[in-house]
């Protein structure tokens, strides 16, 4: 177990990489007997150091003072941090366990939080935020570190923002990493302190520093051309068939313990980082459809990535909505969100549709007039406007007709994947073992994609 702050940080980062600063600042406050404890970098620690080989900056919260309670001078750290990780362009990363703001500093602490959320505010979209929990977490702190872009807890750490016990309605312990991770949606991983470190650690090698780099790109030893085996076998576990295509397997997931009918993720593809998001079942047995949840959960995801210039891979697999009246509910708001996130986003976008794409549910998912650059498609996939039973009734309704004959023939001249194709929505229909190397390819040619780009005049 790794008890003290700086033993975390030195797992966190490369051997010996760790350089502190701000170490001799100490609280100024004097009411309440302060003046006679001893409070050594006012219970964080800050500095910066590397994750393979890159910048990182990294703040810890120490226990063993003060309880790790915020007061003046532990924000004018973290805010000095802020302020140097974005002037050079390295992201920020926080090791949370504290009791919360300071109560002998009243509103110096109270206040200084505020400046921590608007600190946080401004870096947004500017330079990554991860923060890592691994003790206590509550109040206005749990509030800080839910502006961080990916949040972590250990097994036995807590987040809250009101204690359980004050809560009227139920006896849940709502501070919980379970509950925070596959209830409330909240934290994008759980484990051990080592598995909680490892993943911080695979999670900042995989996506860029910053704003300014255009995306990651890295060297790739797997092959670019690898045929993908078993791929057919794998479209309805999204995470499954991320894996088989990426390089060297690998799979970063996002709040993978709740809405899991939308699978977020990211993976590598020739050494360029991809933005993953996925259509699945729910459970076994039921059918992949949109709920306003996974909706939400997406369009965050999308606005990560655009914001760092991140490709985005979308998958379809779709049988329409889910059917409940609280999906109803917030169905067509959360549509509306993961439509515009699409529609706005300037990164290279491609869609590959897996198995169905029913009713006007998969064009949320970036079909190719909401804006992505290429579609693919699998020459098996259902493709339809509706059931054609259910379209030949609505077709026959004030006419006479066979419905059975009309519905075959609705089939074959408006449903399925080569109609899509021949009507242009879809660019080219292509094979599982190929996959990857169609991937790697429509991400290599669109990595100079610009929109809008300004001209002095024309050549003719």
């Amino acid at each position: 177990m790794l008890e003290k702050a700086r033993e975390k940080i030195e797992a966190l980062v490369d051997d010996h990489s760790f350089v502190e600063i701000g170490a001799e600042m100490t609280a100024r406050a004097t009411d309440f007997n302060m003046t006679a404890q001893d409070t050594p970098s006012d219970g964080v620690i800050t500095g910066h150091g590397l994750i393979d080989g890159s910048l990182v900056f990294i703040y810890a919260q120490d226990a063993d003072v003060l309880n790790g309670s915020l007061g003046e001078m532990h924000a004018k750290k973290l805010l000095n941090l802020y302020d140097m990780a974005m002037r050079l362009g390295a992201p920020v990363v926080g090791l949370i366990n504290s009791s919360g703001i300071r109560v002998q500093e009243s509103f110096d602490a109270l206040e200084s939080m505020a400046q921590l959320y608007q600190k946080s505010t401004e870096a947004s979209g500017r330079i990554p935020q991860i923060i890592g929990i691994f003790g206590r977490c509550g109040g206005a702190l749990s509030v800080f570190a839910s502006l961080h872009d990916f949040i972590y807890m250990t097994d036995d750490a807590t987040m809250f923002l009101q204690a359980p016990d004050a809560l009227t309605d139920t006896d849940e312990d709502t501070s919980t990493a379970e509950y925070q991770y596959n209830v409330a949606g909240n934290v994008d991983g759980i484990g051990s302190e080592i598995e909680v470190i490892w993943a911080m650690r695979t999670l900042l090698s995989t996506i860029p520093g910053s704003n300014r780099e255009g995306g990651l790109v890295t060297g790739c030893t797997d092959e670019l051309n690898r045929g993908v085996l078993n791929l057919e076998t794998k479209r309805d576990d999204i995470p499954a068939f991320c894996k088989e295509l990426s390089d060297e397997h690998l799979y970063v997931p996002v709040r993978e313990g709740v809405h899991k009918s939308m699978a977020c993720g990211f993976i590598r593809l020739g050494g360029v980082t991809v933005g993953v998001v996925g259509n699945q079942a729910e459970e076994e047995g039921k059918e992949p459809v949109l709920s306003a949840g996974g909706a939400r959960k997406a369009a965050g995801f999308i606005r990560f990535c655009d914001a760092f210039d991140i490709p985005v891979l979308s998958l379809i697999n779709l049988s329409g909505y889910k059917p409940t009246r609280e999906a109803e509910a917030g169905l067509p708001r959360a549509m509306a969100g993961l439509a515009a996130a699409f529609a706005k986003a300037t990164v290279p976008k491609v869609t590959l549709y897996l198995r169905q794409a029913k009713g006007s549910s998969y064009l949320v998912m970036d079909s190719r007039y909401l804006g992505a650059d290429l579609v693919y498609a699998y020459p098996d996939v259902e493709m339809e406007i509706m059931d054609a039973k259910l379209a030949a009734q609505i077709l026959t309704a004030d006419l006479p007709g066979d419905t059975k004959m009309i519905a075959d023939d609705f089939a074959k001249k408006h449903s399925g994947v080569i109609n899509a194709a021949r009507h242009g929505y879809v660019n080219k229909i292509i094979n599982f073992v190929d996959t990857r190397k169609y991937l790697i390819d429509a991400f290599g040619i669109l990595y100079t994609k610009q929109l809008n780009t300004p001209k002095k005049h024309g050549c003719r």
